[in-house]
């Protein structure tokens, strides 16, 4: 019987089987496309952000950035010594109609809770920071400009998780997994996202 089985290998299977691989677990991945041709991280921005409504996104996405900030530490290898992921950290900017906008104060709060370092301005102060935008119809933003949100190259970053958990003793093979129940492991987990019901 397997110790941990991860049903997925993208982002999100990489980054389990990275953080379980390094706790000591014996980890091993499954992936039926191993080329991630339809997987969602490729296809996707990479941003990173702390504008959240709940509590947990927030503190998550504050964790996402000092992660992102420590890969060429925590996630170098003997093959990759210099593993990066283009990281741009040009921050967020959101934008709330009247109907919205209460939400977003409530969101607020969290964040000052949370030390997100986020802004929040009037629409009528949008054009004074950003003065390409029209800001008619917008009650209140919100947005970070110390470095805290922003985006990086998620196949350079799966690249570098997937390294390192291999290097840890993951393992990653090319299958494919019609039922969990045809798994035999003490810990499964489902990282197939979208496709979990195929």
């Amino acid at each position: 019987m397997d110790d941990v089985v991860i049903v997925g290998g993208g982002i999100i299977g990489a980054a389990t089987a990275y953080f379980l691989s390094k706790e000591g677990r014996k980890v091993k991945v499954i992936e039926r496309d191993p080329t991630y041709k339809t997987a969602s991280f490729p296809l996707s921005l990479g941003g990173f952000r702390r504008q959240f409504f709940q509590t947990e996104n927030i503190l998550l996405g504050k964790f996402a950035r000092e992660f992102i900030f420590q890969i060429p530490e925590l996630l170098k290898t003997e093959k990759n010594p210099n593993p990066t992921a283009s990281m741009v950290t040009n921050g967020y900017l959101l934008m709330f109609g009247p109907e919205h906008a209460e939400e977003q104060y409530k969101a607020l709060e969290n964040h000052k809770a949370c030390e997100a370092g986020t802004k929040n301005i009037k629409g009528s102060e949008l054009t004074k920071y950003f003065p390409y935008i029209n800001s008619e119809g917008i009650e209140t933003a919100t947005f970070t400009d110390n470095q805290s949100e922003g985006w990086i190259d998620p196949f350079m970053f799966h690249s570098a998780l997937k390294s390192k958990a291999t290097e840890l003793g993951a393992e990653f093979i090319k299958g494919e997994v019609k039922s969990l129940s045809e798994i035999k492991a003490k810990t499964i987990i489902s990282a197939a996202g979208c496709w979990t019901k195929e």
